[in-house]
């Protein structure tokens, strides 16, 4: 870690120690306690490192720049103007949700058919775990995502669609173990490939 960086997590770790001092009356009801004591800590580090780790990272001037991040991977270019559509299934999804910051897991199918590129398989993956970095939600993800591939590939057609529980429906709130949210963002038609448009689809 930087000096900024543990600058920042020692200032978060205090700020936990707060919240623990409010919610318990006595301050050595969980500081005496082994299992919380160092609680304050992990969860520092854990929003530092895990949940806002996209906050980190710092805008590059590119073509392919992208909020804070910069998607600079090399394409294959194909000799001719592709009619087979590509599908890459079970990308996996493992994020944030900015309403309550508990994770929202689930797979990911990306549909598209090239116009003159192609994008290796595995940066699929890379592009998704990187913009899990910041708490957002799955309709905005799923956009997002179809975005950014768009505007790497510029494909005739291209479709993303996510399936992911949401254990902040679990845990809380109305306590359902068995919803799953399917959202899926369409660029263009399947068909043609010409009329550029957005559509997002909803189902839970």
């Amino acid at each position: 870690m930087g000096k900024k960086s543990d600058e920042k997590l020692s200032k978060l770790t205090q700020l936990f120690e707060e919240i623990f001092n409010v919610i318990f009356d006595d301050k050595e009801i969980w500081m005496s306690d082994v299992h919380f004591k160092d609680t304050p800590y992990r969860l520092a580090k854990m929003y530092l490192d895990e949940i806002f780790r996209g906050v980190t990272k710092k805008k590059k001037s590119s073509e392919n720049s992208h909020a804070n991040h910069d998607f600079d991977f090399k394409l294959f270019e194909i000799s001719n103007e592709s009619t087979s559509k590509v599908i890459i299934e079970n990308l996996t999804v493992k994020a944030f949700c900015a309403h309550h910051l508990a994770p929202f897991l689930g797979k990911c199918t990306v549909e598209y058919i090239p116009s003159k590129h192609i994008l290796g398989l595995s940066k699929f993956q890379r592009i998704l775990d990187t913009l899990c970095g910041i708490p957002t939600v799955q309709e905005e993800l799923t956009k997002k995502y179809a975005q950014v591939l768009y505007d790497i590939l510029k494909p005739r057609y291209l479709k993303v669609t996510m399936n992911c529980i949401h254990t902040c429906m679990i845990s809380r709130g109305v306590k359902l173990e068995n919803a799953n949210t399917i959202t899926e963002y369409v660029i263009g038609k399947e068909d043609e490939g010409v009329s550029i448009h957005g559509k997002t689809v909803l189902c839970a």
